[in-house]
């Protein structure tokens, strides 16, 4: 079985990306201090926000476009649209945090962070991203931004599992200083001591203000389009009839 391709990205069993990463102002010691960023492509096209409840189709058509690699590696086995349809339907909700990666005002990639005790301080996060979008620089940011989530809720121990053969992702992992073990076929990567600081307040702050910002200005792009859309057919050169 062969490893991803590096800068790929996808946890717990997905294909992950390993980018190489510059030190920002987050925290790899759990605090919120200096953290790997990776900031994404200079593209006023790409941006990362948090999905609201009612934001469920999303996921849904970003997991169903997921190839049947991607799928398995994502879930730790293959899985219909059946399942994608169901796991989206719970995918948003009291239990957990989605952020979303937007490529052109559509959904490529998701961070999903899910609460696994009762006291919210402990949680389990699951990445994956659509195979024409991998090796961009997205993977290590959507990491980052999934950790600040994390640590500005309370959670102080995260932890991931995906296919050992996923070594990109349990690089990223080993960057944020997570401790990976692997056992056969399957291996788990976890961060303890997380708490929320300075950092990773205004980073979560400043990058959804930036987002909504951006996504305020395409669905106006978009509206607009659809505006045009009937002048523009109107005006389209029509095809004539030759003469007998």
């Amino acid at each position: 079985m062969h490893a991803p391709a590096p800068d790929t990205l996808a946890t717990p069993h997905g294909r992950p990306e390993a980018a190489a990463p510059t030190l920002g102002q987050g925290g790899a010691s759990g605090r919120g201090g200096l953290v790997p960023d990776a900031p994404l492509p200079a593209s006023g096209e790409s941006f990362v926000r948090r999905l609201h409840p009612d934001e469920q189709d999303l996921v849904r058509h970003h997991l169903g476009r997921l190839d049947a690699r991607s799928r398995r590696l994502r879930f730790g086995n293959c899985v219909n649209d059946a399942f994608i349809e169901r796991y989206a339907e719970a995918s948003i909700g009291l239990r957990g945090t989605v952020i979303a990666l937007f490529v052109g005002g559509v959904v490529r990639g998701v961070a999903e962070l899910h609460f696994t005790s009762r006291t919210g301080e402990e949680a389990e996060i699951a990445f994956s991203i659509e195979p024409d979008h991998q090796g961009q620089g997205h993977g290590t940011h959507l990491f980052g931004r999934i950790l600040d989530a994390a640590r500005n809720r309370g959670v102080r121990r995260l932890w991931l599992t995906c296919l050992s053969e996923n070594r990109p992702i349990l690089a990223i992992a080993r960057k944020f200083g997570a401790r990976v073990t692997v056992v056969g076929d399957e291996a788990t990567a976890e961060l303890g001591d997380q708490h929320p600081g300075p950092g990773s307040l205004s980073r979560e702050f400043a990058e959804e203000g930036a987002a909504s910002v951006l996504a305020m200005i395409d669905r106006r792009q978009r509206r607009f389009a659809r505006l045009l859309r009937p002048f523009r057919r109107a005006a389209a050169p029509t095809a004539t009839q030759s003469p007998n």
